[in-house]
């Protein structure tokens, strides 16, 4: 598996949360939203190409990965989470949602991206090629470095 495409979704992941954390302190709420949205998005796609070697592209593809993910999971917090943030990104467009609605949406999403990211990064983790002998390892190599 070559990590760097999945290190992209990642990257734009943490961008996008980044930006919404930014618009929540600057009471943007659609644009929040909308920012949660896509780094839900982009930690589906991270996880999607490291486990199934690709990426959902449409809408659709997200939920079904998602339904897929929480019946191998046996866990409906992906299904459940996931559907909070469709929630979010459909409010994007009508900016009505309640205040109380919005901070558990919020809340769910987060929950939702830890799952992703803790997944991503274990299963990265577990099937990235062993370091060359002699190599150092991240733990032996001098800080700064």
């Amino acid at each position: 598996m070559n990590p760097a495409p999945v290190h992209h979704h990642i990257r734009l992941r943490d961008q996008y949360f980044l930006n919404a954390d930014r618009m929540v302190r600057e009471h943007e709420w659609s644009k929040a939203n909308e920012m949660l949205w896509g780094a839900v998005c982009q930690g589906i796609k991270a996880l999607a190409l490291a486990t199934k070697g690709h990426t959902p592209s449409r809408h659709e593809a997200l939920r079904s990965f998602m339904r897929e993910l929480s019946k191998e999971k046996g866990e409906e917090c992906y299904g459940r989470c996931f559907a909070h943030a469709e929630r979010m990104h459909a409010d994007f467009y009508v900016g009505r949602m309640a205040a109380e609605e919005l901070a558990a949406n919020i809340a769910f999403t987060r929950d939702l991206l830890a799952r992703l990211e803790d997944d991503t990064r274990s299963f990265v983790a577990a099937h990235e090629p062993p370091a060359p002998e002699g190599a150092p390892t991240p733990e032996a190599s001098p800080p700064g470095s």
